[in-house]
């Protein structure tokens, strides 16, 4: 597990613990891979971009996948938030469950 997933994981374990009680935690839909790689350059193409997410084929980012797992197994309920458009809402949920996140209390996409 990453640095940076294996800090929010124990964040997450501290507050079960200490409160006793069920939380949300917020993950970004970057937890898929941000961008196929064109855009990756950082000149951003809408019409690449848009094409590339309704292909609903974006990989998993590894250690995000394991921070969702563990969140899962403490009970606490995960809350998806991207900038992606509510047109992209299936493609984007078809994504998510392909890549192994199943499960999730919201999906919050940009209006």
């Amino acid at each position: 597990m990453g640095r940076v997933a294996l800090l929010l994981f124990l964040f997450a374990v501290t507050v079960e613990l200490s409160l006793g009680i069920s939380h949300e935690f917020t993950l970004s839909a970057h937890d898929l891979a941000p961008g196929p790689p064109t855009c990756r350059t950082g000149k951003y193409n809408a019409t690449l971009f848009n094409s590339w997410v309704l292909q609903a084929k974006a990989p998993a980012l590894p250690e995000s996948l394991k921070l969702y797992k563990k969140l899962l197994s403490l009970g606490i309920k995960v809350v998806f938030l991207t900038g992606r458009g509510g047109s992209q809402r299936n493609a984007t949920v078809s994504n998510l469950k392909k890549e192994g996140f199943l499960t999730w209390e919201k999906l919050i996409l940009r209006v």
